[in-house]
C-alpha cells in the first residue's frame, strides 16, 4: 500500500487519497476544496478520519 505523504490530495483520475499510517503524531488538513465540497482529514498511525461538508465519511 501506496502512503500519501501530503495526508489528502486529488488524483489524477479524479478521485481522493487520504491518510499517512506512518505518522508518529496527530495531523490534520482542514477545509480541503474539491469540486465546491470542502473535506478535513484527521490522521494519526493507523486511524483516519475524513468528512465532507462536516458528515463523517
Amino acid at each position: 500500500m501506496a502512503v500519501v505523504n501530503e495526508i489528502i490530495r486529488v488524483e489524477n483520475d479524479g478521485t481522493l487519497s487520504f491518510g499517512n499510517y506512518e505518522l508518529s503524531e496527530k495531523t490534520k488538513v482542514l477545509d480541503f476544496e474539491v469540486d465546491g465540497r470542502l473535506y478535513k482529514a484527521k490522521t494519526f498511525f493507523e486511524v483516519t478520519k475524513l468528512k465532507r461538508d462536516g458528515a463523517l465519511l
